[in-house]
């Protein structure tokens, strides 16, 4: 079971965590979505699933303060290490092409290892294509951008890295 974990202020990261959650769901793995206001009646979830994927905003370089509040909420966990060896990977969306985002992901890496969790990477290649997957060239984690096409709150290209990502999970926890 894989669980996404999400903070979400104007749609972008939502979007990203339901093109995530369905792409899961066809593959036909057990998949659940959480956004960080819905954690407390969750804590079970989180805790039995064999992976997560974590994403919130970028704000100032960092996580959103709402997203760090789930974070300190989870170190119930910390001293018996019950999420240790759960599979972890982490998406973050902004409005500039860099916006610092590998701050974000390197605050969710950190969190996870301390949580005693295996980190998983993009694992893909890179395009600098604004069609083509991974055009930021991220490998820690899905880093994605708002659009203002009117379509999509997040590139297209973006949402198919996102799936990438989803079925490199899929894959990791399905050999485990």
């Amino acid at each position: 079971m894989i669980v996404v974990v999400y903070h979400s202020k104007t749609g972008s990261n939502k979007e990203i965590a339901e093109t995530i959650y369905s792409f899961i769901q066809k593959k036909g793995v057990e998949v659940h979505i959480i956004s960080v206001e819905e954690v407390e009646n969750n804590w079970k979830l989180i805790s039995d699933a064999k992976g997560l994927i974590l994403g919130c905003p970028t704000y100032f370089g960092g996580i959103s303060s709402d997203f760090k509040k789930f974070m300190e909420k989870s170190s119930v966990f910390f001293p018996s290490q019950r999420w240790k060896d759960k599979y972890v990977t982490a998406f973050t969306c902004s409005g500039a092409p860099s916006g610092d985002k590998l701050g974000t992901l390197l605050q969710l890496f950190l969190y996870a290892c301390q949580q005693g969790m295996i980190w998983v990477g993009l694992g893909t290649g890179y395009t600098n294509s604004k069609s083509e997957i991974n055009r930021l060239g991220s490998w820690v984690g899905l880093m994605a951008q708002t659009t203002d096409d009117g379509k999509s709150k997040v590139y297209a290209s973006d949402l198919k890295t996102a799936e990438l990502l989803a079925e490199r999970m899929i894959n990791i926890i399905e050999k485990k």
